[in-house]
């Protein structure tokens, strides 16, 4: 019960008794205030169970000093002082009733009696207050006293007996004992005024039942219990996280974004923290306010604000009230010891504050405090750890039949190189024949939350999980809507909408569970992956791909046996995929069951009306340019093109070594005036003049093979070392054509400014021919 009043009662403070031997009087006055922290534990007498546990201030205020006749050790009059206890406020910064004003300690003085003192300091347990004589406090009468007028005469009710006592007069301290059971009381005083300093008892007192009372008394002068706490930030810092609460080892998770708003002293009813456990008493805990913000996809959305994120007192680094609830909670104060998480998380209190099941209790103070609490009949379980640098939780962990994880956002923070808005082009060729051009258009970052336990298993033993990665992980996840091109209509057609373009984390480049999800193989990674980066999730691959080389920029798989390659490559600055082709086979499946697959990312050129020319080369360094000519009458008109040096389709080149493959789409081709004119320059190693060089067209009569350009459709330039290959738009869909060479023999001087084979853009000119309309399928990477 509270009270917000303190009854004052005005008195004198001096001993009643006129003789010339009483210069009793109290060191206190109505109106003093006086301070302790307080620890007590409580056990069962019976049982030895622990039965309370709790540190705290008590403060007291001096309500009243009044002389009043009653009865102790016979009927006399007494000196009475009365004490409030009382709890801080610090929204009103006052004080304030907790409850009704009790005995805080009486005396009295009757030089006629043959007991000329009798003393008793309320049911304390310990005097806190002593009266003095004249100036000074006369332990050496005080303490007799006090054993055969209090505690003796308490033994029977409330208290143990002592049969043993000493004082000290040097240290102002007294102490008494009970030589058998080993229970004891021990106070330090001040001098001027004989109020407690300091006091450890160990009792035996009947509150109901027997029980041991353990308690320590830390005599303060303020009430301020949050002075010693040292928080790691300041108002406005900013955090984030990476949080999931739900029931699934996967589902998506939020990405939060918490930013200091204030650190202030709040009053918090605090149950299980007096000898009523029921009873909710005031504390005072120092909380960290913050402004939650919670990621969109494009952006951090104000949330709520002033969410309570850490609390802490110079008792307890941590709020143990019911609310916020603690797995919300998401730091502690760096000054936090061991002592003080053993204090307040322990078996004991467990049971104390019935947080069933929990029953187990593990602290590990190295580099990071960790805190396991846990069930021994139950899969129930709580585990913090916390930078002992910051005091912000790295990880907080709870499994109560829902999954409560978070952790400091470390495994999402990768840079992606495309944006929100950007549109990605690529090509996807299939053993089928059937390939596809698509558009990504990028919408943003979402975030997965995934338990590779969970995963492992699933995975049949086919994943596992490797042993310096922790169990649970999350994973930012880039998402695009999907679109086909149709060369017919000569547009682009959603096909999907809000789908995984990009899985990864700070393990992983690519996330394993990104082959089985998504609108098919990612097509980039966190900018400065390299191709080790990719080791985790190949190497599930080696029951398929025995040989399996690793090099800055990609990746070679090879099946020695069938041999049958797969290449990976990307650039390791944007960490977009730059070619991924050959022969793919799942690990566990049929071993048979082996498809060819080529997947490659497509540069284009938005043209202006009119005559335009442009330059491109491959991402690959191959040493040859492309320059390229083009008339166009009416916009919008798009050039798509890959050069590459990977061979797209599974069937060889006929004749020579290849040198690239050219794939290119022309958006609107009745939008082009006339031909095209595409320049291809060697490099000086392949002197036209004495080698022979083909151009090859894919599959422009259907047959599923390369055709070979005829020689009318391009020229020659012996002095530029280039050819140049002449050719109409008469389709909007791709064409896949190739260069080869074979160098000149030795012996074979060849024919100066003639070079017999030269062929040239047939793919240009075939595609002219053949219009193909590609079909819509999803690609997977099987």
């Amino acid at each position: 019960m509270i009270f917000n009043y303190f009854p004052i009662v005005v008195a004198g403070p001096d001993i009643p008794e006129e003789s010339e031997f009483n210069s009793w009087h109290w060191g206190v006055e109505v109106g003093d205030e006086l301070y302790y922290e307080a620890e007590f534990v409580v056990e069962n007498f019976t049982s030895g169970e622990v039965i309370a546990m709790f540190r705290d201030i008590w403060i007291y205020n001096i309500s009243s000093i009044t002389n009043i006749t009653m009865e102790w050790l016979g009927i006399h009059e007494f000196s009475v002082v009365n004490a409030t206890r009382c709890y801080y406020d610090p929204d009103t910064m006052d004080l304030f009733a907790w409850d009704v004003p009790e005995e805080y300690a009486i005396f009295s003085f009757n030089e006629s009696d043959a007991i000329h003192h009798r003393y008793r300091a309320g049911f304390s347990g310990i005097p806190q207050i002593l009266p003095i004589n004249n100036s000074n406090i006369e332990l050496d009468i005080l303490t007799p006293i006090i054993n055969q007028t209090m505690y003796h005469p308490l033994s029977g009710m409330i208290f143990n007996q002592y049969d043993y006592y000493e004082y000290n007069l040097g240290a102002n301290s007294l102490r008494f004992e009970n030589t058998t059971d080993g229970y004891f009381a021990y106070g330090e005083y001040y001098e001027n005024n004989g109020t407690l300093k300091y006091a450890e008892v160990s009792m035996l007192a009947n509150m109901g039942e027997p029980m041991i009372i353990n308690a320590t008394f830390q005599r303060v002068f303020d009430y301020d219990i949050t002075d010693e706490v040292e928080w790691g930030v300041n108002v406005g810092d900013t955090v984030f996280y990476d949080y999931y609460h739900g029931t699934s080892g996967f589902e998506e998770a939020d990405d939060v974004k918490l930013t200091i708003s204030n650190i202030t002293d709040i009053s918090v009813p605090i149950p299980y923290n007096s000898f009523d456990l029921e009873e909710a008493i005031p504390m005072v805990f120092q909380v960290v306010f913050a402004n939650v913000s919670l990621w969109n996809g494009t952006a951090y959305e104000p949330s709520s604000t002033n969410f309570p994120m850490g609390a802490a007192n110079n008792f307890y680094p941590m709020l143990f009230a019911n609310d916020p609830p603690p797995e919300l909670l998401m730091i502690m104060p760096t000054s936090t010891t061991k002592e003080d998480i053993e204090f307040m998380w322990n078996p004991d209190k467990l049971r104390i504050w019935e947080a069933d099941p929990f029953d187990t209790v593990e602290i590990n103070d190295n580099s990071e405090l960790e805190v396991i609490i846990s069930s021994s009949n139950s899969s129930e379980y709580i585990q913090i750890i916390a930078d002992k640098t910051t005091g912000f939780y790295k990880s907080f962990l709870a499994l109560m039949g829902d999954i409560y994880y978070y952790e400091l956002k470390d495994m999402t923070l990768i840079d992606w190189y495309l944006e929100p808005g950007d549109n990605f082009h690529y090509k996807v060729n299939e053993d089928d024949h059937e390939d596809k051009i698509i558009r990504a258009t990028i919408l943003g970052t979402i975030h997965l939350f995934l338990n590779m336990t969970l995963f492992e298993l699933d995975s049949g033993g086919l994943f596992t999980l490797p042993l310096d990665q922790p169990e649970l992980q999350f994973f930012s996840v880039l998402l695009a809507d999907f679109e086909i091109w149709n060369a017919t209509s000569e547009t682009w057609q959603i096909d999907e909408y809000e789908e995984p373009f990009a899985i990864s984390n700070t393990y992983w480049p690519l996330s394993p569970i990104a082959l089985g999800m998504g609108y098919g193989f990612p097509l980039a990674f966190p900018m400065g992956t390299i191709g080790s980066d990719f080791s985790g999730l190949f190497e599930v691959y080696s029951t398929v791909y025995d040989d399996i080389t690793y090099g800055s920029n990609y990746v070679t798989l090879v099946n020695t046996t069938l041999d049958r390659q797969l290449d990976f490559h990307f650039d390791s600055t944007s960490g977009i995929l730059t070619y991924l082709g050959g022969w793919i086979n799942q690990p566990g499946g049929d071993p048979t069951d082996w498809s060819y697959t080529s997947v490659y990312p497509l540069n284009f050129e938005n043209l202006t009306l009119g005559e335009s020319s442009f330059d491109f080369e491959s991402d690959f360094n191959l040493d040859i340019d492309f320059s390229i000519s083009i008339n166009v009458t009416s916009l919008p008109f798009q050039y798509y093109y890959a050069v590459f040096p990977f061979n797209p389709v599974t069937v060889p080149l006929p004749n020579g070594t290849a040198l690239c493959y050219l794939d290119q789409i022309i958006s609107h081709p009745s939008l082009v005036s006339g031909n095209l004119t595409m320049t291809i320059t060697f490099p000086s190693s392949i002197n036209l003049a004495t080698t022979e060089v083909f151009l090859f067209a894919w599959n422009m009569s259907g047959l599923s093979t390369w055709e070979i350009a005829p020689p009318e459709v391009y020229e020659i330039d012996i002095a530029t070392n280039s050819i140049m290959v002449y050719f109409g738009a008469y389709s909007a869909d791709s064409v896949i054509s190739a260069l080869s060479y074979i160098p000149p023999s030795p012996s074979s001087p060849g024919i100066p400014g003639y070079n017999p084979f030269l062929l040239i853009m047939g793919l240009i000119l075939a595609a002219i021919m053949i219009m193909k309309v590609r079909g819509r399928e999803k690609f997977k990477f099987k």
